[in-house]
């Protein structure tokens, strides 16, 4: 069922991406959401091919297209293109969508606090970058992100000169 096995997670890329063009191209469908869908698996294709503009106009038109969409797909998708103009480095946009991606609650919203904070970092705002890593922190404490976070809180506090604070951040990293 083409609904439920998503064909860019198969290992030729190209060849997903071709269906999918395909599926779009033909319209076999009128459902919103299916098309929809469709956008966001050619995205993934675009994306994992490093064609990030055309992985940025896919996934910009599932979240425009998708009038019921899983929030934690609309929350990854955000967050893709996020990195898309991340790669391009246009971080002011890609920190706008991190900033969507951060408010949900489905998944995802830890990556795009790290990477909210990483772009404060780049634009040399290193309290904005360590209260980004101590907000991601906070909400969560589970994080896959966790020993990173640490870390870059660490690194950040030494560059700011405040050796305190970096310790104990290097402390708590090594508790955890």
């Amino acid at each position: 069922d083409y609904e439920e096995t998503p064909i860019y997670s198969f290992t030729d890329g190209d060849m997903a991406l071709k269906c999918y063009n395909q599926f779009l191209s033909t319209q076999v469908t009128t459902d919103a959401d299916i098309v929809a869908l469709a956008h966001y698996n050619a995205g993934y294709c675009h994306f994992e091919m490093n064609n990030y503009d055309k992985a940025l106009t896919s996934f910009d038109v599932f979240t425009k297209q998708a009038s019921n969409a899983d929030e934690a797909l609309l929350t990854d998708a955000y967050n893709r293109i996020g990195d898309c103009y991340f790669h391009d480095k246009a971080y002011d946009k890609a920190n706008d969508y991190y900033a969507k991606a951060s408010l949900s609650r489905a998944g995802g919203g830890d990556y795009a606090l790290l990477q909210q904070a990483v772009i404060s970092g780049i634009n040399k705002k290193n309290k904005q970058k360590v209260a980004k890593l101590q907000q991601l922190i906070k909400l969560y404490p589970q994080s896959e992100y966790s020993e990173e976070v640490y870390n870059e809180m660490g690194q950040t506090y030494l560059a700011m000169n405040k050796s305190k604070n970096a310790i104990k951040t290097y402390q708590e990293l090594v508790e955890r």
